[in-house]
C-alpha cells in the first residue's frame, strides 16, 4: 500500500525531468530547423536557377517554364529569412518534400498577386 505514493511521487519527478531537458534543447532546435530550411532554399534556388536558360527557347511552354523558375529563384533569394521565420513559426515538417512544398505554395501565392498586380494596373 505504502509502495504506490512512493511510485507516483517518481513518475511525476521523471515526468517533470524529461519535460524540463526538453524545455531546455528547443533553442539548439530551432537553430537546427532555421539551417536546415536555409539549406532547402538555397538547393530550391539552385534548383530553379538551372532552368533560367530555357526563357530564350522558341518553345512558349519552355519560355513560360523559363520565366516561373526566374520567378521563384528571384523570390525565394530575396525572401529566404523571411521564409525560414515563417516555416519555424508554422512548424514546417523538415522533411525535403513539406519544405519543397511549402516553399512551392508559398511561390505561387506570390506570382499569382504579382499577375493579379500587373492586371489591375495595365
Amino acid at each position: 500500500m505504502k509502495s504506490r505514493p512512493i511510485i507516483s511521487v517518481a513518475m511525476v519527478i521523471v515526468a517533470i525531468t524529461i519535460w524540463s531537458h526538453r524545455a531546455m534543447g528547443d533553442d539548439a532546435t530551432i537553430e537546427q530547423q532555421k539551417n536546415y530550411y536555409l539549406q532547402r532554399i538555397d538547393a530550391e534556388i539552385e534548383n530553379y536557377s538551372c532552368k533560367v536558360h530555357y526563357i530564350v527557347s522558341r518553345s512558349p511552354k519552355l519560355h513560360r517554364y523559363g520565366e516561373n523558375a526566374a520567378l521563384r529563384a528571384g523570390y525565394l533569394s530575396k525572401h529566404k529569412d523571411i521564409l525560414v521565420q515563417e516555416m519555424v513559426l508554422q512548424k514546417v515538417n523538415t522533411r525535403p518534400y513539406a519544405v519543397h512544398q511549402y516553399l512551392l505554395h508559398r511561390c505561387n501565392e506570390e506570382i499569382a498577386a504579382g499577375m493579379a498586380k500587373k492586371g489591375l494596373t495595365e
